[in-house]
């Protein structure tokens, strides 16, 4: 099954809304500003709801000159359980929706996963508004280690019928998605990257070590999601004259961060570097032989986007979006096969 890729293109002479339900900015809120972004340069029209409060987000959106219409509330803590039986906020996002939804030829719903604004989701499917659901991935509660996960789970998987039109950014959420609502009319729309122009210049003109191979993984230090404990797993099965010629570089914190440090010191001969968090990785990381992405679940990652625009070396979990951009000689499915593409690699 083939689902239509789309780009801004297609909201040309639309009216649009994007509804912000989310109470952080992650990297989903970051693409749809993209997204934005590039329908205002093929000249749409676009208004966007969210809570004002994020002041990030105001700070983008206030430079864009864009009809700003305040949302009645924000994504609550287990919203899946509210959007089933929370009436009060059912009914206030029904009044809402019947208020602006004639004012716009699309509504997209800014989902960072199922449970995201599925109050809205819920509250258009019972008064019969069209929404776009915007979202990225098809993750489970009981893959991402969610508490409740079972029930969470339970009910979000009848909440993709409570919408018949999505956009998502890979094929295999397509395909997911189109398992949990064999009627929705799906469509695929790409992440773009942004313009490292500067990082390229700078990778063209560094001089590469001969003392080290270095290697880099960015991101959260999480090892349920982002499997940094098996990158460390396989990297404490090599042999010792191997991992000598490794510097690993973390750039990135996180709820696993001191536990990684504690089995990174236990690897005899292997050289770890701590960068913490970065706003701009890229300014360390531009130094990579290699970026290594050992994560259990992903959505298309940024990360993996701009080190290929970048054209450093990847290798990466076959998961998720991963699947649709690196080769598969570049993807792993186990420690065993991630130990032999380290020592491909790793002259």
């Amino acid at each position: 099954m083939d689902f239509e890729v789309i780009n801004e293109n297609a909201f040309i002479n639309k009216k649009i809304l994007f509804i912000f339900p989310s109470v952080i900015i992650g990297g989903h809120e970051l693409m749809t500003i993209q997204i934005i972004e590039d329908i205002l340069k093929v000249g749409g029209v676009v208004s966007i709801c969210y809570n004002r409060s994020l002041e990030n987000l105001e700070k983008v959106f206030s430079k864009m000159n864009l009809e700003i219409i305040d949302i009645p509330f924000s994504s609550k803590k287990l919203e899946i359980f509210h959007a089933y039986f929370n009436f009060y906020l059912i009914n206030e996002a029904k009044i809402f929706l019947k208020t602006i939804e004639k004012n716009f030829d699309e509504i997209i719903l800014v989902q960072g996963d199922i449970e995201l604004g599925s109050i809205y989701a819920h509250a258009a499917n019972i008064i019969n508004c069209k929404i776009v659901s915007y979202i990225p991935y098809t993750h489970t509660a009981k893959t991402r280690n969610k508490f409740l996960s079972s029930l969470r789970d339970f009910f979000g998987s009848s909440a993709y019928k409570w919408c018949n039109n999505y956009i998502t950014i890979y094929n295999k959420a397509a395909f997911d998605i189109k398992k949990y609502n064999p009627t929705a009319d799906i469509s695929i729309i790409k992440n773009k990257v942004r313009n490292l122009d500067k990082f390229k210049f700078r990778i063209k003109n560094y001089e590469k070590s001969d003392c080290y191979y270095k290697i880099y993984i960015v991101g959260r230090v999480y090892f349920s999601h982002k499997g940094h404990d098996r990158l460390l797993n396989a990297i404490s099965k090599l042999d010792p004259n191997l991992v000598k010629k490794i510097e690993l570089n973390i750039v990135g914190d996180g709820p696993d961060f001191e536990k990684f440090k504690c089995l990174a010191s236990s690897i005899s001969n292997l050289k770890t570097v701590y960068h913490g968090w970065m706003s701009e990785p890229w300014d360390e990381a531009y130094k990579a032989d290699l970026i290594i992405i050992p994560s259990y679940f992903e959505g298309v990652p940024l990360v993996m986007l701009e080190a290929l625009e970048l054209n450093i070396n990847i290798i990466a979990s076959n998961v998720d979006g991963m699947l649709d951009y690196i080769n598969r000689e570049n993807l792993f499915s186990d420690t065993s096969a991630l130990m032999d593409l380290l020592r491909r690699e790793i002259k």
